[in-house]
């Protein structure tokens, strides 16, 4: 009787473990595929930014550039969209400056070009934008949303790292915690009511080794769900022309393995005592989303901090692990004492739990 709870367990719900597999899979790989357009679109600079010195006096633009060798006539195009696509032409000269004369208060970028001496050949110097990026970028943080996912660490979404974060990590646990409260809910219910108790129990298996399988089988799918996330983030974001660590990445995504055994432990203990699927889902998932709002609301300020070492959720920084590169190993051991404390609750309950036949 070795493992056959565990391996019944896969073979009842080995289809809607792996849509929902497939489905985090693409939502992960698929997230980090959006971060060059919220670099751009949130404050990244216009390419060869660092080329093109731009100031602003009333209505009147200066633009300055380098010099450069074999360069013997400039261009200066102007457009309202980044690509230049519609661009007119607004400077064509021999001297590295210019001025631009602004109609109105519309966003505008300036893409300065050279001309290769005795050649058609043209050469890309840089870009310079009115845009202020820094402004609705910084606000859009400050807000109460961005501050409470955030906490008192300051990163920008133009980075990679502060982008995952956000994006992803920020609410990983509510699409990943959830799920797993509802499988492991309805792992031990569907048994109570579709009356095979008693049926599972005419052959020689004990209470306790039931519930260590079924925690067994669910614990491995959700380590599998979480290692396979990480790796398609990793290689997802390698796609693109960012420096990622992916070992940092995997390892704060790890992080969230044990929260995920707590809520698989809650909704176990949930399942034992209230029988009924309705009831303990619904117990199982006020237990997440009051997770999720503690984490929330000590973010805010300093003094709710102690507010988030109260839930699980306290104990899975993974900005720390993105950006100190610290794993917080403490925290790690702590969730899964706290997930056997729970686990034996439930062991405890189930045993002195009459079966109805």
């Amino acid at each position: 009787m070795i493992g056959r709870t565990f391996l019944m367990e896969f073979r009842r719900g080995w289809k809607g473990l792996t849509l929902f597999l497939i489905v985090v899979m693409i939502t992960a790989g698929g997230m980090v595929q959006f971060y060059p357009a919220v670099e751009e679109a949130m404050g990244g600079q216009p390419e060869g930014a660092e080329n093109v010195k731009m100031d602003i006096e009333g209505s009147t633009v200066e633009l300055s550039w380098e010099q450069y060798p074999n360069v013997t006539e400039y261009k200066v195009l102007q457009d309202n969209r980044s690509h230049m696509l519609t661009s007119t032409l607004v400077y064509n000269g021999t001297e590295n400056y210019t001025e631009v004369q602004l109609e109105t208060n519309e966003t505008k970028y300036f893409a300065v070009l050279g001309i290769l001496n005795g050649t058609d050949e043209v050469k890309f110097i840089g870009m310079a934008t009115t845009v202020k990026t820094s402004t609705a970028f910084d606000e859009l943080m400050e807000s109460d949303f961005y501050r409470g996912l955030r906490g008192d660490r300051e990163f920008s979404m133009t980075d990679i790292k502060g982008f995952i974060s956000i994006e992803f990590f920020s609410w990983w646990f509510l699409l990943s915690g959830l799920y797993i409260g509802y499988i492991s809910v309805n792992s031990i219910t569907k048994d109570f009511e579709e009356k095979r108790m008693d049926l599972i129990f005419s052959t020689p298996l004990s209470r306790t080794r039931y519930i260590l399988e079924k925690f067994a089988a669910i614990a491995f799918y959700s380590f599998i769900m979480v290692l396979l996330t990480g790796l398609i983030m990793v290689g997802s974001a390698q796609t693109l022309d960012v420096s990622v660590d992916a070992v940092n990445m995997i390892s704060a995504i790890m992080g969230s393995w044990p929260v995920l055994l707590v809520v698989e432990a809650v909704a176990m203990l949930c399942a034992i005592f209230f029988v009924e699927s309705r009831r303990a889902v619904g117990m199982t998932l006020l237990f997440a989303f009051t997770q999720y709002a503690l984490q929330i609301i000590s973010n805010f300020a300093k003094k709710y901090e102690y507010i988030g070492e109260m839930g699980i959720l306290g104990h899975w920084d993974y900005n720390q692990v993105l950006f100190d590169e610290v794993f917080g190993y403490a925290d790690f051991l702590l969730l899964t004492v706290i997930t056997a404390i729970i686990l034996t609750a439930a062991i405890f309950v189930f045993k002195k739990r009459d079966i109805p036949i």
